[in-house]
């Protein structure tokens, strides 16, 4: 057998073939130790950056040093300003020095680039080579002019030729208010060949969300595989980080002259992107033109999944105008099986989804999600009725910061979806979601295959709140508090549950006052727990608890939500005998969230003793407050 040190006379070489093989986890690992290791091992440090403000000057210069060996870069606007001055303090200041890095970093730049040399570039093509773009920057001032003038898409310019290797770009949120800003970009990311994985978000004033939207697909390398843009408008008092020189309102014309070749729109795209199978697309407050929409799927035929945004719909209450656009969807993109609908407008109702998900082939479709869904029990638009031709394939229901769903909904979806192993419900800052646990609890559920479960539900009892009698073994007690049995036996049913998140806050019903007026006071899961929600029964104490219901979740990784260490009486507190249980019969756990009641200004409050023997019995297990 051949030593390795014999076939890889290179170190560096040897390295990269390790690093190759390390999963996400042990990268990270590798990345925070690398430095002490060998000298060899420093550049993979930089393989993965996140820019933020916590980088010194310092770092950044070393970045700047190391920039051809990252593969992953995500900045702001900010963030991309600071790391071109410290490119320009560097480099920029020797323009010989820069072009001499440029080509150095082009020997390692990856076979699969989409041009390597500025023989293969034709007038008819929308892509332009990194060498290219390369040896213009070293000689071209009018792009370091507005490199100096804050121009976020020359700045860009500098920093991607210093990265040649780029396979995951995460830009964002970035000011747009200019077709040239738009047109710079889209020829900068057409120019990094090795992209796979793009992702931008932008804050738009005049730029309509079409041309933005046009702009970037018609740019994208052939290589991307996942695509996500996102577009908001500024928020009130919004301020840009980066400031505009004084000077650019009479510089700018005479450099857009200059730069014209490279500042115009990029050309049609020719050819689809084969390899694209995740189309992400938010657009906040905004409809888009349905004909700009449809005549953009021709490039993604192998889109697996997407965001389904709100159509522009000249009669908001007819729906054949959604429908007929849906229509069109479903043809164009054959492979589809994931739906998305994130954005926040009009569409709270989710129809577009929902007229995409009929027109799909039954039981196709795998996962569904929806944002800011207001489910109407009495209306066609019920979410649990309009999937149900996806019943016997989705896997995936997310229903996030939703506005309104009942619990027959709720109910129903864990009834008739054998297949789901992911279910998430969670409510919106704003408002409550009115799922109660008792109408959760009629029937068995069937969703047996269930790897993850998150779920918003409130408890209701009377108006003197939860009297400890009804908490101990009595009658009136098995009366009262048989629906929360019920509800930890179908929780503890789901043997193959992994992650856990019940956030359970109790509804105390409030006395009539003298305008005869009553109704429900909220108490919050993050302020205090129903008592017996994450204790033990306890027969010699006589105190009522829920957990040993639980011991079948033997896969259980993750717990959130409702466990709190403020009791909501006295005697239900979390203590050293629930933490030996949870050692014992929850072996894979690795972490569980617990809230804590605030103590004046504190920063950090003291763990309790049973959570802090929980958090040191294993080595795969954390208690975070």
């Amino acid at each position: 057998m051949q030593l390795a040190s014999e076939q890889f006379r290179n170190t560096v070489e040897l390295v990269a073939i390790v690093v190759s093989l390390l999963d996400r986890q042990d990268m990270l690992s590798f990345r925070l130790t690398c430095r002490t290791v060998h000298s060899v091992c420093q550049q993979f440090y930089f393989r993965e950056v996140r820019l933020d403000d916590h980088w010194t000057n310092n770092s950044l210069q070393e970045l700047v040093k190391y920039a051809v060996t990252v593969r992953s870069f995500k900045a702001d606007e900010k963030s991309i300003s600071r790391y071109y001055w410290t490119i320009d303090d560097v480099l920029l200041s020797d323009p010989a020095a820069l072009l001499t890095l440029l080509v150095n970093n082009f020997a390692v730049n990856p076979s699969n680039t989409v041009l390597t040399n500025t023989t293969e570039a034709t007038t008819s093509s929308p892509w332009i080579s990194q060498l290219q773009l390369a040896t213009v920057l070293s000689h071209n001032n009018a792009l370091h002019t507005l490199g100096r003038m804050h121009h976020t898409s020359a700045q860009l310019l500098h920093i991607v030729c210093l990265s040649p290797c780029l396979t995951v770009l995460n830009l964002g949120p970035i000011f747009l208010d200019k077709c040239t800003q738009l047109n710079l970009l889209a020829r900068v990311i057409s120019s990094i060949g090795s992209l796979k994985s793009l992702a931008l978000s932008f804050l738009r004033k005049t730029l309509s969300a079409e041309s933005i939207l046009q702009a970037i697909v018609h740019s994208c390398p052939p290589l991307v595989d996942s695509l996500s843009l996102e577009m908001r408008f500024p928020r009130h008092g919004w301020v840009n980080p980066t400031p505009n020189n004084s000077n650019a309102k009479v510089v700018e014309p005479e450099l857009v002259e200059a730069l014209s070749t490279f500042l115009e729109p990029p050309i049609e795209r020719k050819e689809p992107l084969r390899r694209l199978t995740d189309w992400g697309l938010i657009i906040e407050s905004t409809l888009i033109d349905s004909a700009v929409y449809i005549s953009l799927l021709k490039y993604f035929p192998e889109v697996v999944s997407m965001d389904v945004p709100a159509i522009l719909n000249p009669n908001p209450q007819e729906d054949n105008e959604i429908a007929a656009v849906a229509q069109r969807i479903v043809p164009r993109c054959p492979k589809l099986k994931n739906l998305r609908k994130r954005h926040v407008v009009e569409d709270v109702r989710c129809q577009m989804p929902f007229m995409v998900a009929d027109r799909m082939p039954h039981n196709t479709l795998e996962s569904f999600q929806c944002t800011h869904l207001q489910d109407d029990k009495q209306h066609y638009y019920c979410l649990d009725s309009r999937l149900m031709y996806q019943s016997r394939s989705l896997k995936r229901i997310l229903l996030d910061e939703i506005v309104k769903v009942s619990s027959s909904t709720i109910r129903n979806i864990l009834l008739q979806y054998p297949e789901l192993e992911v279910f998430r419900v969670t409510e919106s800052p704003h408002r409550r979601v009115q799922v109660s646990v008792a109408g959760l609890i009629i029937d068995p559920w069937v969703c047996i295959k269930l790897k993850e479960l998150q779920l918003a539900a409130s408890l209701e009892y009377g108006p003197t709140g939860p009297d400890p009698a009804l908490l101990l073994y009595s009658k009136r007690m098995a009366a009262r508090t048989k629906f929360v049995e019920r509800f930890y036996e179908r929780i503890g049913a789901l043997r193959a549950l992994r992650i856990l998140d019940l956030r359970v806050s109790s509804d105390l019903a409030e006395l009539p006052n003298s305008y005869g007026r009553g109704g429900f006071i909220r108490t919050e899961y993050r302020k205090r727990t129903f008592p017996g929600l994450m204790l033990l029964d306890d027969q010699a104490a006589g105190r009522r608890g829920w957990l040993q219901l639980l011991k079948g979740l033997n896969n259980l990784e993750e717990v959130h939500g409702s466990f709190n260490l403020n009791a909501m009486l006295p005697g239900f507190e979390f203590g050293q005998r629930e933490a030996d249980w949870m050692v014992q019969h929850w072996p894979s756990l690795r972490f569980i969230e617990f809230y804590t009641r605030e103590r004046g200004n504190e920063a950090v409050v003291p763990l309790p003793p049973a959570v802090q023997s929980l958090k040191h019995s294993s080595t795969g297990q954390n208690a975070e407050e």
